[in-house]
C-alpha cells in the first residue's frame, strides 16, 4: 500500500470510529459489545471506501451490514438515504434519511438532507416542518430562516414568508436581499406601495448605491408613475455619470413612451460605454435580426449599434462576427467576407465564422480566397465535411478537378445522419467527373444524388443537359429536364436545357418555344443561350435568324461553343 492510500484508509478509520463512538447504539439500552464496535468501524471503513470510488452497490451492501450490526446506526442510515437520493431512488431516500433524522434529531446535516428529499418529492409542508426545526435549534443561523422562507414562499405561505424575512431583518438589519424577496412578494400579492416602502428602505439606508434607484424607477415606471420614475433616472445619472445601465433603462423608458429618438440615443450612450459588458451588447444586437429583415430604419439602427460595437471592443472577434451577419443579410456579400476575415484574425476558433467567411468566398465567386480559406479550416477544422465541400468546390472551378474528388470523396466518408450535404457532395462529384470526362462515375454520381432527393432541380438540369450534349438516353433527359421545369419555373438556364433536349431529338419547332422562353426570362445576354437559338433557326431553314443569334452569341456574357467563329464565317451548323 502507498503512502496516500495508507493515509486515506488512516482518516476512514477515523471518520468510522467517530460515526461508532457518536452514533453506534442509539438505543442507551443495548451498548455494543468491544467486537461489534471493531467490526462496526472497519465494516463502515469498506463501506465509505467503496462510495469514495463510486461502487455505490458495494458500499449499500456494507452500510447495511453496519446497520445489521448496529439497527439504530443513524450515520449509516444517513450514507444510505444520500446515495438512494443520488440515484434519484427519493421513496427509499425519505425512509433512511426519516430515520437517521429521528434518532437524531439535533445533527443539522441529517435535517438538511432530509428537506432535500423531501423537497425533490415535493413534500413543501414537510420541508417547512424542517427548517422550523432547524431554526428553533439554530436560532441564530440565518441560512435557515433564509431557507424556511423560501419554503414558505414555494408552499403558497407568502404571509408565513414575510414574517420570517422580517426575522431575519430583526436579527441582521435591513438586509438587500431580504428586501427584494419581500417586494418580490409584495408585488405578486399587487400591494405596491408596500413593494415600494421595502425599496425605499433600501434606498434609506445604502443611500449611495444607485441600482436601489434603478429598482425603485422600474416601481413607478411599471405603475404608471412616469414622472417619478424619470426623476430617479435623472438621479442616478447625477450619482453615476459611468453608469451603462442607466442608459439602457432610460431608452426602455422612452421606448415605452413612443419616443424612438431619445431611446435610440440612450441606447447609443450605453453601447458607447465600455464598461457595459460585451455580451449584453451582442444580446441587443441580435434582437434586431428579426427586426430588421424588412425594416430599413431597423437595420440602420442595427448597423450603427455594431460599429460603435467594434470601435469600442476592437479586439473581440463577435463584434465583427455579427457585424458580417448583418452584412450578410443585406447581400452584402464583399463587406460581410471582409468582417468575418477580421474576426477570425482576431479569434481563430470559432468554426460556425470560418463557414460563414468560406460562403461569403463562394457566393462571391472569389475561388482564390476559398481555396486558401478552406485550407488553413482544414488544418484547424479536419473533422468537418463542409470544408472539403468549400475546398473541392474552389478547385472545380479552377480547373483542378482530380484534387476535387479528393476532396469530394474525403468530406462525404465524415458525413453523418445529413442526408442533404450528402447528396450536395454527390451532385458535385457528378460534376467533377463530367468536366474529367468519366461519364460513367457523373451518371452514377448524379443518381446517387436524385436517390437523397428525387426533385433537385439543379441535380435534374444539369444531369440532363450533360447527357444531351452526349446525345445519349435522351427520353430520359427530357423526362428530368420537364421536371426541374416544373419545380422551379421560370429560370432561363432550365428552359435552355430542354430546349436543348428538344433539339437533340430533332424537335426543332418545340425545342425553339422553349429557347424562346428562356430569352424572356432573362437570357438575352447569355450566350449559349443565344448560339442554341441560333442552331435551331438553322435547322428549321433559317439561316439569316441562325446569322442573328451566332452574331448576339459572339457579344453575349459566357462561354460559347468552340464553333461560334466557324458557323459565322460559314454561315453553316457546325457541332
Amino acid at each position: 500500500m502507498n503512502y496516500k492510500n495508507l493515509v486515506a484508509t488512516f482518516l476512514l478509520i477515523a471518520l468510522a470510529f467517530n460515526f461508532s463512538d457518536s452514533y453506534a447504539g442509539g438505543d442507551k439500552k443495548k451498548p455494543l459489545t468491544e467486537e461489534q464496535r471493531i467490526k462496526l468501524s472497519f465494516t463502515f471503513v469498506d463501506a465509505a471506501r467503496a462510495k469514495i470510488t463510486n461502487n455505490l452497490e458495494m458500499a449499500l451492501k456494507k452500510y447495511n451490514e453496519c446497520l445489521n450490526i448496529d439497527p439504530n446506526n443513524d450515520a449509516a442510515m444517513y450514507e444510505i438515504a444520500q446515495i438512494y437520493y443520488a440515484q434519484n431512488k427519493i421513496t427509499d431516500a425519505i425512509s433512511f434519511a426519516k430515520n437517521a433524522a429521528a434518532l437524531n434529531p439535533k445533527n443539522d446535516w441529517y435535517q438538511i438532507l432530509l428537506a432535500d428529499v423531501y423537497g425533490k418529492n415535493n413534500q413543501v409542508s414537510d420541508v417547512i416542518n424542517v427548517y422550523k426545526l432547524l431554526v428553533k435549534n439554530n436560532p441564530e443561523n440565518i441560512e435557515y430562516y433564509f431557507q424556511l422562507a423560501n419554503a414558505y414562499s414555494v408552499g403558497k405561505k407568502p404571509n408565513d414568508a414575510l414574517k420570517t424575512y422580517d426575522k431575519i431583518e430583526a436579527i441582521t438589519g435591513i438586509n438587500p436581499d431580504v428586501s427584494s424577496e419581500k417586494e418580490r412578494i409584495y408585488l405578486a400579492q399587487n400591494k405596491v406601495d408596500k413593494a415600494i416602502i421595502e425599496v425605499q428602505k433600501l434606498i434609506n439606508n445604502f443611500p449611495k448605491e444607485a441600482k436601489y434607484y434603478g429598482m425603485l424607477a422600474e416601481l413607478y415606471e411599471a405603475n404608471k408613475q412616469d414622472e417619478k420614475a424619470l426623476e430617479l433616472y435623472n438621479k442616478i445619472q447625477m450619482m453615476d455619470p459611468e453608469n451603462s445601465f442607466i442608459h439602457l433603462s432610460l431608452a426602455d423608458y422612452y421606448r415605452t413612451k413612443g419616443d424612438k429618438e431619445k431611446s435610440f440615443n440612450e441606447l447609443k450612450l450605453a453601447f458607447q460605454n465600455k464598461y457595459l459588458d460585451i455580451e449584453t451588447k451582442l444580446r441587443i444586437v441580435a434582437s434586431y435580426s428579426v427586426m430588421s429583415a424588412n425594416n430599413p430604419e431597423m437595420y440602420k439602427q442595427a448597423m450603427e449599434l455594431c460599429k460603435i460595437l467594434i470601435d469600442v471592443h476592437p479586439t473581440d472577434a463577435r463584434g465583427f462576427t455579427i457585424y458580417g451577419d448583418f452584412f450578410n443579410q443585406a447581400n452584402k456579400f464583399k463587406e460581410a467576407q471582409e468582417n468575418y476575415r477580421l474576426a477570425i484574425k482576431l479569434d481563430k476558433k470559432t468554426y460556425l465564422v470560418w463557414e460563414q467567411l468560406m460562403r461569403m468566398d463562394e457566393l462571391l465567386h472569389d475561388f482564390e480566397s476559398l481555396l486558401k480559406d478552406s485550407d488553413e479550416a482544414l488544418t484547424l477544422f479536419p473533422t468537418q465535411p463542409l470544408i472539403y465541400l468549400f475546398k473541392g468546390t474552389a478547385e472545380s472551378q479552377t480547373d483542378k478537378n482530380q484534387e476535387a474528388i479528393e476532396n469530394y470523396k474525403a468530406g462525404l466518408n465524415l458525413v453523418v445522419d445529413n442526408k442533404p450535404l450528402e447528396e450536395q457532395f454527390y451532385a458535385n462529384l457528378g460534376e467533377s467527373y463530367f468536366k474529367l470526362k468519366n461519364n460513367k462515375l457523373s451518371d452514377e454520381s448524379f443518381e446517387k444524388a436524385l436517390v437523397i432527393k428525387p426533385k433537385d432541380g439543379y441535380v435534374l438540369n444539369n444531369y440532363s443537359y450533360y447527357l444531351s450534349l452526349r446525345g445519349e438516353k435522351l427520353e430520359k433527359a427530357a423526362e428530368m429536364s420537364k421536371l426541374s421545369n416544373e419545380i422551379e419555373p421560370n429560370s432561363a438556364s432550365k428552359e435552355d436545357t430542354y430546349g436543348w433536349i428538344l433539339y437533340k431529338q430533332e424537335k426543332y419547332a418545340d425545342a425553339k418555344v422553349w429557347i424562346l422562353k428562356a430569352l424572356e426570362n432573362g437570357g438575352t445576354k447569355d450566350a449559349v443561350i443565344l448560339e442554341h437559338l441560333g442552331d435551331i433557326n438553322f435547322k428549321l431553314g433559317d439561316v439569316q435568324g441562325a446569322l442573328e443569334y451566332w452574331e448576339k452569341a459572339k457579344k453575349g456574357e459566357g462561354k460559347p461553343s468552340e464553333f461560334l467563329d466557324k458557323k459565322i464565317a460559314d454561315k453553316k451548323l457546325y457541332e
